[in-house]
């Protein structure tokens, strides 16, 4: 009977331990992508030139702080993700996936990574409003 309670009580505490470096991985995962955002540093406009999809843009920073390289900086910093994205540099435009938001050409973007906030407008009307983080692509390997 003894052995089977010692037995027993070290299975639970492994299965107690495994839950907690799960919940801990999943947690810093979320706890990073938030801390990448807010580390971009960016604040600036810009317009769509092209709509690939309703989602997915090019378009040309028009104004405000934005340096092209800063995600390459943090991405070396990273601990639960190998590899995070929100901008990807095509020629002198930038490509951006943002599944919240159906754009047309010539549309204005606000990003502010500060705010977590990306903003459509269409002329000066708000079209719509979402959460930067969710605009992030990578992979957690």
């Amino acid at each position: 009977m003894d052995n089977r309670w010692i037995i027993s009580m070290g299975v639970v505490i492994t299965l107690f331990l495994i839950y907690r470096l799960f919940a801990q991985h999943i947690n810093g995962v979320k706890d990073e992508k938030l801390w990448y955002i807010n580390n971009l540093k960016y604040d600036f406009a810009g317009r769509v030139d092209t709509v690939h999809r309703p989602n997915h843009i090019l378009f040309q920073v028009t104004a405000g702080k934005f340096e092209k390289d800063r995600e390459d900086e943090l991405a070396g910093r990273l601990k639960y993700w190998g590899h995070l994205v929100l901008l990807i540099p095509r020629g002198e435009s930038f490509e951006l996936l943002n599944g919240l938001a159906k754009y047309h050409r010539g549309d204005s973007l606000y990003i502010n990574s500060d705010k977590n906030v990306v903003r459509i407008y269409r002329g000066k009307k708000l079209l719509s409003e979402s959460d930067l983080v969710r605009a992030l692509r990578g992979r957690p390997f």
